[in-house]
């Protein structure tokens, strides 16, 4: 399929909007029609499927009226978004309403059917990042300030490296627990590791980003650390 060059060269970097795929090499970045991955068939794949697919029904069912209220805040300047190429853009009012909706149901929190009035939540802080190898004492963990979670839930994603010479990860992060009850400083994660990568040996270094949500399913700027077993 011919490339279609839409800018200054970038390297390294690719998303899809739209349906076109937008990448990029150390000659020039382009853009091309989009075609599907091959189909995940895990467990969680399917249940992210499935969650989302939900919310298709509630969507239809609301007035014009309540779809025009989240087309308003999707347009407004704190839902601006930035895609793989750095370049801002907004989403839709469908997009955020499946958005939010999915992340409260993937935390079992009620679904809402109009868009949140307040703003996102702040950061959190990471006081340390517990990783144990498997076999061990069952410690991983993240720790962070008392109740620093308190009126929040918990929104851990991780990856898993092999090695410890890495210093830094963006990409390639999984689920690895959302709860509405996270301990008050601290909470252990070693089942939902190993439940998602397998076998934890020593060596290895899991870097964490941490977030806090709120009841409307609005997600704090993530929290990143890492630490080794």
């Amino acid at each position: 399929m011919a490339r279609v060059k839409i800018g200054a060269p970038l390297t390294g970097i690719r998303g899809t909007i739209g349906g076109i795929t937008f990448s990029a090499n150390a000659t020039a970045t382009y853009a091309k029609q989009w075609s599907g991955p091959r189909r995940n068939g895990t467990r969680l794949a399917s249940k992210s499927r499935c969650v989302f697919g939900r919310n298709g029904s509630p969507w239809r069912e609301m007035s014009d009226a309540q779809r025009a209220a989240w087309d308003v805040y999707a347009a407004l300047p704190a839902q601006e978004l930035t895609n793989s190429l750095g370049q801002a853009y907004y989403a839709s009012g469908w997009n955020w309403f499946a958005s939010l909706n999915s992340r409260l149901a993937w935390i079992e929190r009620t679904a809402i059917t109009t868009p949140p009035a307040g703003a996102r939540p702040a950061a959190p802080t990471i006081s340390s990042v517990v990783l144990e190898a498997s076999g061990g004492g069952d410690t991983s963990a993240i720790t962070y300030p008392v109740d620093e979670f308190d009126a929040y839930d918990f929104v851990l994603f991780g990856r898993l490296w092999l090695s410890q010479g890495a210093v830094a990860r963006t990409a390639g992060f999984f689920l690895i627990l959302a709860s509405q009850s996270p301990g008050a400083s601290s909470t252990n994660v070693q089942s939902q590791l190993e439940s998602v990568f397998g076998s934890i040996p020593s060596g290895a270094r899991l870097f964490a980003s941490l977030s806090r949500q709120d009841q409307d399913g609005q997600r704090s700027q993530p929290a990143a650390d890492y630490g080794d077993s």
